[in-house]
């Protein structure tokens, strides 16, 4: 199996920050970090495809925050 297949994240990783293959960079890359390199631009992608819709927050009240607020249930977390 090619190791672009096996390891698709590393091969995003280095293809966005154009590293090459086997080099000091690559070598000295953290897989961790590519993975939250990738979420991250996932997260910004989504953000910006939605900006249509608004910041969702800004329409709710000081008393409907409250009211979330204080009855957040930390087992759905």
């Amino acid at each position: 199996m090619l190791w672009n297949s096996k390891y698709p994240v590393d091969f995003f990783y280095r293809k966005k920050h154009n590293i090459a293959f086997g080099s000091p960079e690559h070598r000295a890359a953290n897989f961790i970090y590519m993975l939250i390199d990738l979420k991250e631009d996932s997260f910004v992608e989504e953000y910006f495809k939605n900006k249509d819709s608004k910041n969702k927050f800004e329409n709710l009240s000081q008393k409907q925050i409250d009211y979330d607020f204080e009855h957040i249930n930390l087992d759905e977390l």
